[in-house]
């Protein structure tokens, strides 16, 4: 949907209607704008989601129905799970309905925020159908919260449409000229082994340019999509949260969490940590919790569990650290520029090297990523 000439018509209306229509009638034609855009790519799946919605919407609203939306929605991710399960495990040629999970994350998050009284108000009917299906956000944009998108544009309409504009111009960028045409092109300028290219019996210095290759790419990817849903939601009258900030500066692996798809991080905060913390009374579980919903939200296989071994691994490292020396004082090795550089050095390395688990998919056997990071460790040949 994103990039088709359908997506830029309905962005473009919007923008107009945003900018032009009186109040009262602005998000009543934003949500229909937004579903049309749906409907046009696949209208069954759309009527599905609509149907879902409205039960959520409903259920919430009554002051009983949040059990039963709670059920309902839970449904939903069991029928999330199987799609993903049925694209990835079967010669079948299923693909997941699009925005499918993306949805379901949504609908979990509205339901956790009812339950805590998270808002200053509900969203009308229209409001939450823009809100869920608004184009700026449905494909790849944050995982954005109704408190959070509810809040007012303070800019003037020129100001917001220009710096939603610029926003969409530098995502383009990213992803047209950065991810794919300067990466593919240094890297074969340079003989970077890239994760297409290599071998079946790679070398170490091989696994690590192609593990570095696969996290550049995909940061230029998501963060260009990124951008651009920012970009669309302000033309449309909303300003959505950040999703990335730098992260290749990072300088501690929970500092890159802070900077790295921070909604989902958020998300897994608000809808996996805190609950799980709540029955536990760890800090361990919930946060191994957290990255394994967070892995298998992105593909269902055990490379995806041992990613999410793999972080929890390098901030459990992190804390102990800092409980031991303490927070670093001024004046001190630890708070100069030589240790700032050190640290991010070491930072990026330790994400670096956990994009072995998705250097070929989610079917390829876990012990196979697991001989290629002691390749890279030099712990095997």
């Amino acid at each position: 949907m994103l990039g088709g000439s359908p997506y830029w018509l309905v962005l473009l209306a919007g923008a107009i209607w945003a900018s032009y229509v009186p109040a009262r009638w602005r998000e009543p034609g934003l949500a229909l704008l937004a579903f049309s855009l749906v409907v046009g790519h696949a209208p069954v799946v759309a009527i599905v989601y609509l149907f879902a919605a409205c039960l959520v919407w409903w259920l919430v609203r009554r002051e009983s129905g949040l059990a039963a939306a709670t059920v309902a929605v839970t449904t939903l991710a069991a029928g999330l799970v199987a799609s993903k399960a049925t694209e990835q495990y079967t010669h079948a040629g299923w693909i997941s309905p699009l925005g499918l999970s993306y949805l379901v994350f949504r609908l979990i998050q509205f339901i956790v925020d009812a339950r805590r009284g998270a808002w200053q108000r509900p969203p009308g009917f229209m409001e939450f159908i823009h809100f869920l299906f608004t184009p700026a956000l449905f494909v790849a944009g944050p995982l954005e919260r109704w408190d959070h998108w509810d809040k007012p544009v303070e800019e003037s309409r020129g100001v917001r449409v220009s710096t939603g504009l610029w926003r969409i111009v530098i995502g383009l960028l990213k992803k047209m000229y950065v991810a794919d045409l300067i990466l593919p092109a240094l890297a074969e300028h340079s003989g970077w082994v890239v994760p297409d290219a290599m071998g079946a019996h790679p070398g170490t210095a091989d696994i690590w340019q192609a593990c570095a290759y696969a996290y550049l790419k995909i940061y230029a990817e998501f963060s260009g999509y990124s951008d651009i849903a920012v970009g669309a939601a302000l033309l449309w009258g909303h300003r959505p949260m950040e999703n990335f900030n730098w992260p290749v500066i990072a300088s501690t692996p929970a500092d890159f969490w802070r900077r790295w798809h921070i909604s989902i991080a958020q998300w897994c905060a608000n809808c996996v940590y805190l609950p799980v913390m709540g029955l536990m009374r760890s800090v361990v579980v919930p946060m191994l919790a957290s990255f394994i919903v967070m892995g298998l939200w992105h593909g269902l296989g055990w490379n995806r569990v041992a990613w999410a071994l793999w972080q929890v691994g390098g901030l459990l490292v992190f804390i102990t650290w800092q409980k031991r020396l303490g927070r670093p004082k001024t004046g001190t090795w630890r708070a100069g520029f030589g240790w700032k550089l050190a640290s991010i050095a070491m930072t990026q390395t330790f994400v670096v090297a956990s994009y072995v688990f998705m250097l070929h998919g989610e079917t390829v056997p876990v012990l196979d990523s697991l001989a290629l990071l002691g390749r890279m460790l030099g712990l095997n040949r």
